[in-house]
């Protein structure tokens, strides 16, 4: 792996959803080049990207963190500095695990739902309105 498009002293900033390895592989590549680096990964989707409203978390030294918030801040809403590099992809993958347990808790639902021949649009209706309710 090869970093020679960037100026040397340039901080680069991933926003990638890659392994924790992965970004502290890049980060020694980019520190060989002589760049800073931070591995930033971002929750929202689409609409948080339009909107503004990303939520990042941010792996990397500090100093760095701190010299990169204007620009997270243009594009995000919850920033926060989760340790070194690497762990801005370990929070990632954490929030990936509540996502996908929710939508595994969801499907049970449905099929429990079913099972009692409940109205599943009311149901869901009623459910969503309470804190069952996730976007």
């Amino acid at each position: 792996m090869r970093c020679n498009t960037m100026a040397p002293s340039a901080l680069l900033i991933d926003h990638s959803t890659i392994s924790p390895e992965l970004a502290v592989r890049i980060e020694r590549v980019a520190r060989d080049a002589g760049m800073d680096f931070l591995d930033a990964p971002v929750s929202g989707g689409p609409e948080g990207a339009a909107g503004a409203t990303l939520s990042i978390m941010v792996g990397g030294d500090p100093e760095d963190f701190a010299a990169a918030r204007p620009v997270l801040e243009a594009v995000g809403r919850t920033i926060v500095h989760v340790g070194p590099v690497g762990s801005g992809q370990t929070v990632k993958a954490a929030n990936q695990l509540i996502v996908a347990t929710n939508i595994q808790a969801l499907a049970e639902a449905v099929v429990f739902l079913k099972a009692y021949d409940v109205d599943l649009e009311s149901a869901l209706e009623v459910l969503g309105g309470g804190l069952a309710g996730s976007a």
